[in-house]
């Protein structure tokens, strides 16, 4: 537990920053792989020093810090797991061979993971330079600025919204994902939520209130002679 314990503390405090794909992951080893993503110094101990007002010295404020490799929590977690799921028919499975290459290996992760444990910087993380912006759903959304490029889409870790996101003037502004369907009826534009499409859900037009269902459709891509994909609708 405490290999979990360890990863899903790190994965709390860089939960605004994840989305929810990433947050269905459970394996500790794929989790810090996410947020390797988002911040390459996650499996090294944050250097944080303070500058002593009369002398000028610098002190360390974490010393003999440690922090646990994706490598070594694949590894170590996949260990583990085989130590659990051994067959009980095992004809080897009460050799003492087998029991004390078992409780060799459980002392050498017991220390990596004291280590770990005992430092006080284990769910620390300063953040670089960051947007940060509050989801319809009450969840702030943070990005690292060296992350968001052209077009970047901005994912709630807490609900299924997405944001289409645009820099004006140095400030990030950002407008929830929207389908526009035109009335067929009256021929007015209409926006609905991406997040909320569901097959056969019913809408209506926003200025004469036609019914619109949703549905998807099936569509065959082929290449054309000139070897290009095109679209052939079903009918």
């Amino acid at each position: 537990m405490s290999i979990e314990a360890l990863t899903y503390g790190l994965m709390a405090i860089y939960r605004p920053e994840l989305d929810q794909l990433a947050l269905r992951k459970w394996q500790p080893a794929k989790l810090l792989r996410e947020l390797l993503n988002i911040d390459p110094g996650v499996e090294n101990p944050p250097i944080f020093s303070i500058q002593h007002p009369n002398d000028g010295t610098w002190h360390q404020v974490f010393e003999k810090e440690k922090r646990l490799s994706a490598k070594w929590l694949n590894k170590t977690h996949n260990a583990l797991s085989s130590f659990l799921h051994v067959q009980m028919t095992d004809p080897g499975l009460d050799s003492e061979e087998f029991i004390t290459a078992i409780k060799t290996k459980l002392d050498e992760y017991c220390s990596e993971l004291e280590t770990a444990l005992s430092s006080q910087s284990w769910n620390t993380m300063f953040r670089d330079e960051s947007w940060s912006y509050p989801c319809e759903c009450g969840t702030n959304i943070v990005r690292r600025k060296k992350h968001v490029g052209l077009d970047y889409v901005f994912k709630c870790s807490e609900c299924p919204r997405q944001y289409d996101s645009s820099t004006e003037d140095g400030q990030i502004k950002l407008k929830l994902k929207q389908i526009i369907w035109r009335c067929n009826l009256c021929e007015t534009d209409n926006a609905f939520p991406e997040y909320q499409l569901t097959e056969r859900y019913l809408v209506k037009c926003r200025s004469c209130s036609e019914p619109a269902q949703i549905r998807k459709e099936w569509l065959f891509f082929q290449k054309d002679a000139q070897n290009q994909p095109t679209e052939n609708e079903t009918r």
